[in-house]
């Protein structure tokens, strides 16, 4: 908003210099105004003659002046916005690139840890424990009947 109202009365002073600027016969008396703001309006004057309207008086030198200090700002803020922007878009990029390479991490834990779980509860055929049950009964029975079996045959 500053910025803006700065802008537009250096604006102002750039049409004072260039009308200062304008030879004698080519000016008009009528005051050259912005077509955006009727109320910012510039005149060249001569010594002597009254002013149309009320405001300050600046030599074309320093309306020229401002007109470029005006000029080089807006080129300075234009270099230093886009510098700004080229410097959060990296941070943005390099920030982005951090997640993508923490989310593939983490989903590389993941799938080593469901791996690790499945091992885990992994048990061979042999180790199951209705397998164990029926061989342990069928040998226990074995070796009873082949114990009644010696103790008979004696």
């Amino acid at each position: 908003m500053i910025q803006s109202r700065y802008r537009s009365s250096l604006c102002v002073l750039a049409l004072i210099s260039v009308c200062g600027l304008i030879p004698a016969p080519l000016r008009a008396a009528d005051p050259v105004c912005d077509p955006k703001d009727p109320k910012k309006c510039a005149v060249s004057l001569k010594v002597g003659e009254p002013a149309p309207f009320a405001g300050q008086l600046l030599t074309p030198t320093l309306a020229i002046d401002l007109g470029q200090k005006a000029d080089s700002f807006d080129k300075r803020l234009s270099l230093e916005l886009g510098y700004k922007t080229r410097t959060l878009q990296i941070e943005l990029d390099l920030e982005r690139r951090l997640r993508k390479i923490d989310l593939d991490a983490f989903q590389r834990s993941e799938t080593l840890l469901l791996t690790r779980l499945e091992e885990a509860h992994y048990r061979p055929w042999y180790e199951h424990p209705a397998f164990v049950s029926v061989v342990t009964a069928a040998i226990l029975s074995l070796v009873f009947y082949g114990s009644i079996e010696v103790l008979r045959a004696i």
